[in-house]
């Protein structure tokens, strides 16, 4: 009898222990797959990325840097080369246009021509500037409650805007731009034939149906494709005759803005950076991204996390909650050689071949 009670307490532990083991299986797995962090090229918080002459620059600090990739368009996980300029002061923002490259450096607007000469006259001088972004010849100019044009090659002029708040983003489809604010009435449209290189003052309309002010980022997906995110994660269509809602968050997280188009093959996604409502994390992780499919018709599914479905820009869900996931993103670009890259608060990170698999690390 008392052997018997001996055992019994025996066999308890151990199928608490098992018990244990098994519902974190998962947790050790996820730990197994952490990468050690590699010295990122680009330290600390970074820019937007841009596409100027076929080369994609980004910058940090007083830097400009370029990743040149050219001779592996189209080919999967090459390694371009890296360059850089010293622009001096604390660059916030670049913007690209047919013709110019532009830098934010405090209120002051840097611009370089096509052969990365600077340019030194002045844009705007002494305005206080928030954010630059770019369509196609035009570059916008935000101010905490202002909008300015400016077409390359001409003079700079204001866009009346009856309510604007902080200019988030610029995109534009064959016949109109659309102008991304943060309050106001949230999204705003002009004909790109009222845009002229004599710096004539415009007005813009407000999009009709326009049900949501709190905008965070727009985005082309294609060259007649415009779509817009909202703080709350509620992904809208955008068009001159209205919007219409595309997709929305499944849970209470909220959208950073972060915006980017990756193509792979047939194969497209809408990538959006998110991040939790309160600092209590799921999972173990609070930011990260997430993905939506879509075609030539527009948006054709739900988000997912990477790894989750296919198509995907990670082949490994676990991969994804281990590393990427925990980091807050902010802002996506894939250069022309298929490098997919991103903007931590600790540098840029890339998603790329290391050690015979793809993984997130710091771009070395």
């Amino acid at each position: 009898m008392k052997k018997f009670l001996f055992i019994k307490p025996v066999i308890v532990f151990i199928l608490i222990v098992f018990s244990f083991v098994s519902c974190n299986d998962a947790v050790f797995y996820a730990v197994s797959l952490e990468e050690l962090p590699l010295e990122p090229r680009i330290a600390g918080p970074s820019t937007n990325f841009v596409l100027f002459n076929g080369k994609m620059y980004v910058a940090a600090k007083g830097s400009i840097y370029c990743y040149d990739s050219t001779g592996y368009e189209n080919e999967d996980y090459k390694s371009g080369k890296w360059s850089s300029i010293s622009a001096g002061g604390r660059i916030s923002h670049l913007a690209a246009t047919t013709g110019n490259l532009y830098a934010l450096d405090g209120n002051r607007i840097i611009t370089y021509d096509s052969g990365m000469n600077l340019n030194p006259d002045p844009i705007l001088q002494g305005k206080n500037i928030q954010g630059i972004f770019a369509a196609d010849d035009i570059l916008f100019i935000g101010l905490s409650d202002e909008v300015y044009y400016k077409k390359d090659g001409g003079d700079t002029a204001k866009i009346n805007a009856s309510g604007f708040s902080r200019l988030c983003g610029a995109a534009g489809d064959a016949a109109n731009y659309y102008l991304c604010s943060t309050g106001g009435s949230g999204m705003y449209y002009k004909e790109k034939t009222s845009f002229t290189t004599s710096g004539t003052e415009i007005t813009a309309s407000p999009v009709a149906n326009n049900v949501n002010s709190n905008f965070t980022g727009i985005l082309n997906l294609s060259a007649d494709q415009v779509v817009a995110i909202s703080r709350t994660g509620t992904l809208f269509k955008v068009s001159s005759a209205g919007m219409t809602t595309a997709a929305s968050f499944s849970d209470s997280r909220r959208a950073t803005g972060a915006l980017g188009v990756w193509k792979k093959g047939s194969d497209s996604l809408l990538l959006v950076g998110r991040q939790d409502m309160t600092s209590t994390a799921v999972r173990g992780y609070t930011h990260g991204y997430i993905e939506i499919p879509f075609t030539a018709a527009g948006i054709t599914g739900s988000f997912n996390e990477p790894g989750r479905t296919t198509p995907s820009t990670m082949d490994d869900h676990e991969r994804y909650v281990s590393s990427i996931s925990k980091h807050a993103l902010r802002y996506f670009y894939q250069a022309p050689d298929g490098i997919l890259f991103t903007s931590t608060n600790h540098g840029v990170w890339s998603y790329r071949m290391r050690d015979g698999k793809n993984t997130w690390n710091s771009e070395e």
